[in-house]
C-alpha cells in the first residue's frame, strides 16, 4: 500500500487547477468530514487536513461518469463513445476494468443513473453520472485492490477545470441510450431501475434515472435538522405526518428519527404519548403511495414559515412606518457609544482586522482577549469594558490556542483566573459557521447564528473573536451580494446579543517584492470584494515593519525590525506613516513545555524615532559642516559667483552639479551668515545672496581678524 501524502502532495494543485476537494478516510470511498457537501475548499482548510488523507473531488461544476461495468469490452467501448461525441474527459481506473471520466457542466446536472443490466456472473452493471452534491475519490487507496487510483494519461493535478470538455443532459441521455441499445451484451438481463416492484416511475419510457425520483438522504447535522424543526408548526395533522415520513425517509426508520419525531410532536397541544407517534412510524414506507417524502419537505416548509413571519413583520413596519419630524435632539440624555476596547471594538458592531499571513494575527487577537478579560490594556490601547470573551477559531486545534493562550499569560504575568473569563471553540478541521448556502445559492442563517445570541446573552459576553472570517461562511468571497448577505448575519448576531465582533481576515497578496508593511492603513486591504471592509464599523490592518521602514527609523531590522508589527486604524489609502500606527514586539516566550510561542508586547516608537531624529541631526549637521569646508577651500576672498563655485566643487570631482547646487543651498540660506574654517584654520564668514542687479546667486567669502 502507498505512504503517499495524497492531501499534502496534490491537495495545492488541485485547488490551483479550480477542483472543490475533501478529505477523504484513507482506504475508503467515505468523506473524512461532516458537513462536506457543503465545503469550498481553501489553502487554509487543507493545511487543516491530515496530509496523508485521500482526496475526493466534489461534482456539481464537475461531472463523472462512472462506468461500472465488469466487461472491459463494453468499458473500452463507453470511453471510445464519449472520446468521439463528448469529448476526451480525464480517465480514472479504480478497479479495473471499471472506470470513471471526468468532465465539466454548465447545467445543474444531479445524479443519474443509466438501465441495469445482470451479467452471466451476477454483477450488476450500468453507469451512473454523478453531479451536484457528491463526490468521487481522485486519489487516494481503492478499499478492494488496496493500490493507489490511477490516472493513465492526464489527471486533474495537472488539468485546470476550465480545459475539461463539457457534457450535458441531452449528450448522457444518448450516452445512455447507446449503452442500452448499442453496448450492453446480449447475454446481460436488463434489470430496469432497480427499484422495489411496488414503485411506479412516472416516465417507464425513459432510461435515465433522476435521484430526484429516488430522493436519498440528506446530508444534515441534528443541529441543522432540529433548527427546521423548531420552525415548522406540529399543530396540523398533515404536517405531522409529513414531518414523520421525513424524518422516517431521512433515518432509514431507525429510532433515533422516531425520537426526533416524538420530541417535535410533544411540543403540539394535540399531542397524546409516544406510543400514537411509534404506532404511526411503523406504517410508513420509504417509498409510499404519491413518492417519498425527504427531509427537504421539511425544510421547505420551514423556508415558508419563516418567509410568512418575515411578511407579517414587514406587514407590522408598514402600518407604524410615518412620517415624524425630529425636534429638538437632548444631546445629554443620549446613550454613549459602547466602546470595549480603544476605537477599535465596539458593542453591537463589526470590526475587521486584514493582515497578511505570518504576522501573528491570530496572536494579536488572542492579546486584545486578554485586555478585555483582564481589565488591564496590553494592547495600549484605552480599556472601556472589562467583561467576557468568546474565541471562534476554525484555524487552528484548541492545544495550539491553549500554547498561545499560555505564552501569552507567562510573558504578561496575567492570573490564571482571568482564563475564567475567556471561552474557546475550536472547529479546526469541521469549522463552525454561521451561515450557509441552500440548493438554490442563496445564503441563510446556519443554527449557530442563534446558539452564538443565546450563549452570549446568557453569559454577558463582551467581545467575540471570529478567526479567521472566510471559515466561519460558504459563501463565495468574490462575489458582493453573497458576502454582505453572510456579513448581514454577523452584524444580526452583534446587534442581537450586544456584543463586539472582531473578524480576523486575510489581505490580498502583496506586490512581488514588498513586503506586509504595503497594505498598512489600506481599508481595501482584504482579501475578496468590497462588501466586508463595508459592513465593518471599523477596519484595521496588522503588518510586519519592512526592511525599508526600520532603515528609515535607524533600527537593526535583521536583529530588530523583523520583529516589531504595526496595527494601523484603516483609511483607505496606502502605507500610512509609522508614526501613526501602534507597534508592538514580538517575543519569543517558552510556555514549560519545550514549546516557544511568539507573544506581542507594547513597543515604545517614540522614544524610538526621538533617538532616530537625533541621530539624524547630527549626521546632517556634520554633511553641513562639510559642505561649507568644501565651499570655502574652493571659493575665492570677496564676492564669488554660486555658478562658478559649484563648477569648482564638481571639479573636484565629489558629485555632480545638481547634487552640489542642492548641497550648497542647504549650507548656505539666502542672507544667513554661516561659519567653517579652512585646512590651514583661518576662519572665514559665508553669506549668499542675490545681487542686486540681475538674478545671480553670490557668495561672500570674509576672512575674520
Amino acid at each position: 500500500m502507498s505512504n503517499k501524502l495524497f492531501m499534502g502532495d496534490f491537495g495545492p494543485m488541485l485547488i490551483e487547477n479550480g477542483y472543490n476537494i475533501i478529505p477523504v478516510v484513507k482506504g475508503t470511498k467515505r468523506p473524512a468530514i461532516a458537513n462536506w457537501s457543503r465545503i469550498k475548499s481553501t489553502p487554509e482548510f487543507i493545511e487543516s487536513w491530515d496530509a496523508d488523507a485521500s482526496i475526493g473531488i466534489t461534482t456539481g461544476e464537475v461531472v463523472a461518469i462512472d462506468i461500472d461495468c465488469y466487461d472491459r469490452d463494453v468499458t473500452n467501448a463507453i470511453v471510445m463513445y464519449c472520446d468521439q461525441h463528448i469529448g476526451k474527459g480525464l480517465r480514472r481506473i479504480g478497479r479495473a476494468p471499471k472506470g470513471l471520466l471526468v468532465f465539466r457542466t454548465e447545467e445543474n446536472l444531479k445524479k443519474l443513473v443509466s438501465a441495469k443490466y445482470s451479467d452471466r456472473e451476477g454483477n450488476t452493471n450500468c453507469i451512473e453520472v454523478l453531479g451536484k452534491g457528491q463526490q468521487f475519490v481522485a486519489f487516494g487507496i481503492h478499499p478492494e485492490t488496496q493500490e493507489a487510483y490511477r490516472w493513465p494519461k492526464a489527471c486533474p493535478q495537472s488539468t485546470h477545470f476550465d480545459d475539461l470538455p463539457t457534457i450535458n443532459a441531452e449528450q448522457i441521455n444518448a450516452l445512455f441510450e447507446y449503452f442500452d441499445t448499442s453496448c450492453a451484451p446480449s447475454d446481460w438481463t436488463r434489470l430496469g431501475y432497480g427499484l422495489p416492484a411496488t414503485f411506479s416511475f412516472p416516465d417507464a419510457a425513459n432510461d435515465v434515472l433522476s435521484i430526484e425520483h429516488m430522493k436519498s438522504t440528506l446530508d444534515l447535522s441534528d443541529e441543522v435538522i432540529n433548527y427546521h424543526l423548531d420552525r415548522v408548526s406540529a399543530e396540523d395533522y398533515s404536517q405531522w405526518i409529513l414531518v414523520g415520513q421525513a424524518l422516517h425517509h431521512q433515518f432509514n426508520g431507525d429510532d433515533s428519527g422516531l425520537e426526533k419525531w416524538d420530541l417535535w410532536s410533544s411540543k403540539s397541544a394535540n399531542y397524546k404519548d409516544s406510543d400514537e407517534c411509534r404506532d404511526k412510524w411503523e406504517t410508513f414506507e420509504t417509498i409510499h403511495d404519491g413518492g417519498t417524502v425527504s427531509f427537504a419537505s421539511v425544510i421547505d416548509m420551514a423556508n415558508k414559515a419563516k418567509e410568512e413571519l418575515r411578511r407579517t413583520v414587514e406587514e407590522h413596519q408598514a402600518t407604524t412606518l410615518a412620517f415624524t419630524p425630529v425636534g429638538k435632539i437632548d444631546a445629554s440624555s443620549l446613550p454613549k457609544r459602547e466602546w470595549v476596547l480603544g476605537n477599535r471594538l465596539l458593542k453591537g458592531y463589526i470590526t475587521a482586522m486584514f493582515a497578511p499571513g505570518g504576522v501573528s494575527k491570530s496572536m494579536f487577537s488572542l492579546l486584545s482577549a486578554f485586555s478585555v478579560a483582564s481589565g488591564a490594556a496590553y494592547t495600549g490601547e484605552t480599556l472601556h469594558r472589562q467583561g467576557k470573551v468568546w474565541i471562534i477559531n476554525n484555524e487552528d486545534d484548541k492545544p495550539e490556542q491553549l500554547r498561545r493562550l499560555a505564552g501569552i499569560a507567562k510573558h504578561h504575568e496575567i492570573d490564571n483566573s482571568v482564563l475564567n473569563n475567556i471561552s474557546l471553540s475550536c472547529g479546526y478541521g469541521n469549522p463552525y459557521v454561521t451561515s450557509t448556502v441552500d440548493k438554490d445559492g442563496n445564503v441563510i442563517h446556519h443554527p449557530n447564528a442563534e446558539k452564538i445570541i443565546s450563549e452570549a446573552k446568557a453569559n454577558k459576553v463582551n467581545y467575540i473573536i471570529i478567526d479567521p472570517f472566510i471559515s466561519i461562511h460558504q459563501s463565495d468571497e468574490n462575489d458582493n451580494n453573497a458576502i454582505q448577505k453572510a456579513v448581514d448575519v454577523l452584524k444580526y448576531i452583534a446587534k442581537e446579543a450586544n456584543v463586539a465582533i472582531e473578524l480576523v481576515h486575510h489581505t490580498r497578496k502583496a506586490i512581488t517584492g514588498k513586503g506586509s508593511e504595503e497594505h498598512a492603513g489600506s481599508v481595501d486591504a482584504g482579501r475578496g470584494v468590497s462588501s466586508l471592509k463595508d459592513a465593518c464599523r471599523v477596519v484595521t490592518t496588522l503588518a510586519r515593519m519592512s526592511e525599508a521602514t526600520a532603515n528609515k527609523l535607524l533600527i537593526n531590522f535583521k536583529d530588530e525590525g523583523r520583529f516589531l508589527v504595526r496595527l494601523d486604524s484603516g483609511k483607505g489609502n496606502y502605507s500610512g506613516p509609522p508614526e501613526s500606527a501602534k507597534w508592538f514586539n514580538q517575543v519569543s516566550v517558552n510556555i514549560g513545555n519545550g514549546d516557544e510561542v511568539g507573544v506581542h508586547e507594547v513597543f515604545d516608537m517614540d522614544e524610538r524615532r526621538e533617538i532616530a531624529d537625533s541621530e539624524k541631526r547630527q549626521q546632517k549637521n556634520k554633511e553641513i559642516a562639510q559642505y561649507l569646508l568644501d565651499i570655502v577651500c574652493v571659493a575665492e576672498t570677496g564676492l564669488s559667483k554660486q555658478t562658478a563655485v559649484i563648477a569648482l566643487l564638481v571639479k573636484e570631482g565629489a558629485a555632480k552639479q545638481s547634487a552640489w547646487k542642492t548641497r550648497v543651498n542647504e549650507a548656505l540660506p539666502l542672507s544667513v551668515p554661516q561659519y567653517s574654517m579652512d585646512m590651514s584654520g583661518l576662519k572665514y564668514r559665508l553669506t549668499r545672496a542675490k545681487r542686486s542687479a540681475g538674478s545671480s546667486i553670490t557668495i561672500d567669502k570674509e576672512l575674520l581678524g
